[in-house]
This record gives structure tokens, C-alpha cells and sequence, in this order.
């Protein structure tokens, strides 16, 4: 709508920047016109990492969530990253006026100014690593990611076998390593009908256009791994106290994600488990992928801690046959949302939710 008798257009274009979810009809993209391909794009992250974005440019809090991004931790991510800030700096921020998310109040995140994480672990390790050291299942693989980045110190998968794999994605086998990367380059609901949609996209392309690494879990054809644990750990901004006094509270944002794939008659049993201390953002996406008559027995274990953010998207396809059974419990965060999709390619596939 134009200016109300009496008010400029300049004052109604600052109205709708102070509110950060709507567009002049002037600034408003066409339809799967990229907002930052090429020149127009570079010049928004230049203007995101300056600090000085305005609305017609790119949605403003988004684009300091890509400016606040960690550095990669693998070269073969560059290529995704780029992609995906393309298409981060071209949408709108998830809001209570889409109907995915008109029942999650996120005033909580985009109140706050987000920043890099210390990545120090502290008590953490004792609470979920050490005591696990010591228990009688000591031999269970574990694979452990600080602030979405692998951490070789904390885990342990030489029990592992059969050819399975987990670890980092400069690591993974080289007969997945492709498929791995090119599901990575896929952007969850980017032409989803806003009226059926779970809300994944925005925060999915924010997830890979932060990637600084990908937990990678690759099971061959036909072998069986009994239980796999990964830890999923985010830490605060340094030092813990935040911002001054009167600022916005600063969250430090980690974006862990995990490329799960299993053979034709594969099959395993994955606890992953979330954790923090401190206040802190934590983005996740997780992508499985069962084959033919494959088998996922999946406990998914949100401890966060009382100050933190955590949204994540747990998508999983079926080939036909595959068998796949989520339990999924929450229990920390100060605000969470998981979004769950299933998608069945073949006959006979079961989910179990």
C-alpha cells in the first residue's frame, strides 16, 4: 500500500525496515529471481560482514547470520556455501505470519545480535564424554562435533567395522563422497507450497551457507552397526558474560550437520544427542538416507541448555523396504523446534514416529 495521506514514502519504507518481514512492492524479488547472484549478491555479504545492510538489500537479520558464519573447515564445502548464501540473502525470515510458524514466537533469536563461539567445551566433556570413557560401553563409537566442527580429540570410531564410516566430510569413503556432496547443493522446500509446508527452508539454507563442517555417516551394503553415538556440542560466545549493558543479548551460532546414508540391507541404531552450556544459537540439519531394505533405529536427544535457540530439520527418505524408527525428546532449550520429514520412494517402506 502507498503512504497514508500526509507521509512520505521515506517514512513509511523506515516503518517497514524497523519491522524486518515485509517489502516495498518496488523491493519485493520476482519469483526465483536470485537477490544475490553475482555482483548484487557479493555487495549484500560485503554490506552483511560491514554491518551496514539495509532492508531493500537482504532481510538485515539474516544477513548478519551469514556475516557471524564460521571459517570452512574443508575446501570441498565452498562450492555449497556459496549456493546456499545466494539463496539465504534472497528470502524472508521465518515469522508467525507463515503458516508453519505461526504457533513458534522467534522474537527471542532475532533480538539478538549473533556471534562466533568460544568453542570451549569445559564441563561438557565430563558430562558427555569422560563418564562415557568409563562406563562398560566404553567399545561404542562415538563421534563428536564442537560448534559444528569435528573434533578428533573427543572421538572414537575405531570400533567400527565392516567398512562403515564416521567422521568428517574430508574424510568420507570416496564411492559416497560425490552423492554426499551433491545432496548437500539441495536446498530443503525451496518451491514447497506455503500452505503445507514445514518451514525448513530458511533456516536449512542458513545452516549450509554456515557450514564449517559435515558429520558423515556411511554404512555399505548388507552390514549391521549396533549403536553409534554422536555428540552434537555448542558453546557460548567468550567471554560468557555477552554484551554490555543495554545491548542486544548475544547468542553465539553454531550450524552442525549431519549426511547420513546406508546401504541396500544396511542397518543402524544412531543416538544423536544435543548439548550446550551458555547461551548460544544452534541451527542443525539432518539428512538421511535409507536403501533398499536399509534399517534406522533413531533416538534423537535435545539436552540444551537453558539459554539456548535450537532449531533443526531431520529429513529422511526410504528406498522400498527400509525401515525407520524416530524417538525424538526434548528437554532443554529455552526455545525448540524440530521439524521432521519423511519422504517413502518405494513400496513397502515403514516409518515409525
Amino acid at each position: 500500500t502507498g503512504p497514508a495521506p500526509g507521509q512520505s514514502q521515506a517514512m513509511l519504507t523506515a516503518c517497514i525496515a524497523s519491522v524486518g518481514a515485509a517489502y516495498l512492492p518496488s523491493q519485493r524479488p520476482a519469483p526465483g529471481a536470485p537477490l544475490c547472484g553475482s555482483a548484487r549478491g557479493r555487495a549484500a555479504v560485503r554490506c552483511a560482514e560491514a554491518g551496514t545492510l539495509t532492508q531493500s538489500a537482504v532481510d538485515d537479520w539474516l544477513g548478519s547470520a551469514v556475516a557471524a558464519r564460521g571459517s570452512v573447515a574443508s575446501g570441498l564445502l565452498d562450492e555449497v556455501r556459496s549456493e546456499a548464501t545466494d539463496v539465504v540473502l534472497a528470502a524472508r525470515r521465518p515469522g508467525r505470519k507463515q503458516e508453519a510458524w505461526r504457533r513458534t514466537d522467534l522474537s527471542l533469536l532475532y533480538g539478538a545480535t549473533l556471534g562466533a563461539p568460544s568453542g570451549r567445551v569445559g564441563e561438557l566433556v565430563a558430562g558427555y564424554v569422560e563418564e562415557e570413557e568409563e562406563a562398560a560401553a566404553a567399545a561404542r563409537p562415538r563421534l563428536v562435533f564442537v560448534d559444528g566442527v569435528y573434533s578428533a580429540d573427543l572421538s572414537d570410531t575405531s570400533s567400527l567395522g565392516g567398512g562403515a564410516y564416521a567422521g568428517p566430510l574430508e574424510q568420507v569413503p570416496p564411492e559416497v563422497r560425490e552423492a554426499v556432496l551433491e545432496s548437500l547443493r539441495e536446498i530443503p522446500e525451496r518451491e514447497a507450497d506455503p500452505r503445507t509446508e514445514l518451514g525448513c527452508h530458511t533456516f536449512a539454507a542458513l545452516n549450509q551457507a554456515a557450514l564449517s563442517d559435515v558429520a558423515c555417516v556411511y554404512v555399505p551394503s548388507g552390514v549391521a552397526v549396533d549403536t553409534l553415538r554422536l555428540i552434537l556440542l555448542s558453546t557460548p560466545s567468550y567471554p560468557d558474560s555477552g554484551a554490555e549493558a543495554g545491548a542486544s543479548p548475544q547468542l553465539a551460532a553454531s550450524h552442525p550437520n549431519l549426511s547420513l546414508w546406508l546401504g541396500d540391507g544396511a542397518s543402524l541404531s544412531l543416538l544423536q544427542q544435543y548439548a550446550g552450556r551458555g547461551a548460544y544459537f544452534c541451527n542443525g540439519l539432518s539428512r538421511l538416507r535409507l536403501g533398499e531394505n536399509a534399517s534406522l533405529t533413531h533416538a534423537y536427544l535435545q539436552e540444551q541448555s537453558d539459554g539456548a535457540v535450537h532449531v533443526d530439520s531431520v529429513l529422511a527418505t526410504l528406498a522400498a523396504g527400509a525401515r525407520y524408527d524416530a524417538n525424538i525428546v526434548q528437554s532443554g532449550g529455552r526455545l525448540s523446534r524440530v521439524n521432521l520429514a519423511v519422504r517413502l520412494e518405494g513400496g513397502d517402506s515403514h516409518p515409525s514416529l
